[in-house]
Parts: structure tokens; C-alpha cells; sequence
């Protein structure tokens, strides 16, 4: 169990994540959660599935992760880093389209002005005649 713990203490620094955080997403004290995590008391299979739901990684990995293949912290950090840049070129993406429908959007705005002028024109015609 103590390298359990000490897994789960790996990869929470790894994504970033304080005890805090941890502790508020379990619905727990913060000092609750240090005390397990730094081997204070014992904990069950639940915590640890808990914690893994927290840091979004699968129970396994997280109870095997020093028998893995380890990928180093950079490694990981990476594959987090890889996946905010796909997201930001998705929005990136949206963004320019977002762009593009409002500049198509100004453009029939201005037409439309520019209709409503005509027609005026056209009715001040109309009337003086």
C-alpha cells in the first residue's frame, strides 16, 4: 500500500493538483486527505478509486504506476500539453469561423443599409412627383 500512496502522490504533482483540490473534489478536509496520502492512516479500495476519478486516470495505472513502463513526468506532461493544444486549435478554428460569419454578417448589414437608402430615395421620388 505504501507505494499505492506514493503513486497517487507522484501523479498528483504530475497533473498539478493540490491535496486541496483533491480533497474538495472527495468531499473531504484537506488535512483528511494528507493524512492518507502521506500514510497517516489506512485506506481502502474506494479511496483509491476515488482519487483516481480525481486525477482522471484509470485505477489500474494509478496502483501499477511504478511497475509500468515508466514514462517519465515530461512525458506526461507532454501528453497534457498535446491535448490543451488540440483543444486550443479547435477553438482557434471556431474562432475564425466565428470571424468570418461576422464579417459576412457586417457585409449583409452595410447591403442593408444601403437597400433601405435606395428605397428611400425611391419613395422621396414617388412622393414629389
Amino acid at each position: 500500500m505504501h507505494q499505492v500512496l506514493k503513486n497517487i502522490r507522484i501523479l498528483r504533482k504530475i497533473k498539478g493538483y493540490s491535496q486541496d483540490y483533491i480533497a474538495k473534489k472527495m468531499n473531504i478536509t484537506q488535512s483528511s486527505y494528507a493524512r492518507f496520502e502521506n500514510q497517516g492512516v489506512k485506506i481502502d479500495f474506494n479511496i483509491i478509486e476515488k482519487v483516481s476519478e480525481v486525477l482522471e486516470m484509470d485505477i489500474c495505472y494509478v496502483i501499477n504506476y511504478h511497475n509500468a513502463d515508466k514514462k517519465s513526468e515530461n512525458d506526461f506532461v507532454y501528453q497534457d500539453q498535446k491535448e490543451l493544444l488540440k483543444k486550443i486549435n479547435n477553438l482557434s478554428d471556431r474562432n475564425a469561423y466565428l470571424m468570418k460569419m461576422n464579417e459576412q454578417l457586417q457585409k449583409q448589414l452595410k447591403d442593408k443599409d444601403h437597400i433601405i437608402e435606395l428605397l428611400k430615395q425611391q419613395a422621396n421620388i414617388v412622393v414629389n412627383n
